[in-house]
């Protein structure tokens, strides 16, 4: 991931934030927004600006994604979780997946050859309906030198359906560890008829490493 960060010798607060704008490949330059705020003392002549890492290709994307190949009643498996999201009543509906930090997510390794794995993007690698919940899983590879994440949205007549949850957790798929989620929906049959899936990826990778820093002063 990202790391820069904005500092002053002699502080006592916060003297501010500062985020990544963009990349400018011609002219081999980023930039990026120094906000100064704060009422804590700070030496203005040595206000320092570092970076270590940045991830110079940012990409937001938007599209459908078909479910017109939805697997019923795929093998699963039971997998450690490192994380979930989702409202209330998404997590009373989807219960029955989850015990303690265990939860039961689609066996991919029976849809596909883990070896084509593709572990440098972010990718949908099943979508499965069985016992009234539909699944969507994702991959986004290794996120050692990136950011990815897939926001999805399932609309039925224009609206959103908000009645679901996710788990994220982690697998060693030929000696590399990769990042899994897995989205679901407690929907009829005749809701996932009416239905279309919408995702939105959120891609930040093609890293560049160093050691910069920038010693400046404030007016």
């Amino acid at each position: 991931m990202s790391w820069y960060n904005l500092s002053s010798s002699g502080t006592d607060t916060s003297i501010g934030g500062c985020s990544f704008l963009e990349y400018n490949e011609q002219e081999d330059k980023a930039y990026f927004l120094i906000n100064i705020m704060g009422d804590g003392k700070h030496e203005k002549e040595k206000i320092q600006f570092t970076v270590r890492t940045l991830l110079t290709r940012v990409s937001t994307l938007e599209q459908d994604i078909p479910l017109t190949e939805i697997f019923n009643d795929p093998v699963m498996k039971e997998v450690e979780i490192s994380g979930f999201g989702g409202g209330v009543r998404g997590r009373e509906l989807c219960s029955k997946l989850i015990n303690g930090r265990l939860a039961t997510v689609i066996d991919i390794s029976e849809l596909m050859d883990m070896d084509d794995l593709d572990r440098d993007d972010l990718n949908v690698t099943g979508i499965a309906y069985a016992d009234g919940i539909l699944h969507v899983q994702s991959c986004r590879g290794s996120n050692e030198d990136a950011e990815r994440h897939l926001q999805l949205k399932l609309l039925a007549d224009g609206e959103e359906y908000k009645d679901g949850m996710g788990v994220c957790w982690r697998e060693v798929v030929n000696g590399e560890e990769i990042i899994f989620d897995e989205e679901w929906y407690a929907v009829s049959p005749e809701e996932l008829a009416k239905s279309h899936l919408v995702g939105i990826f959120h891609i930040a990778d093609s890293p560049v490493h160093g050691d910069w820093k920038v010693i400046t002063r404030i007016e």
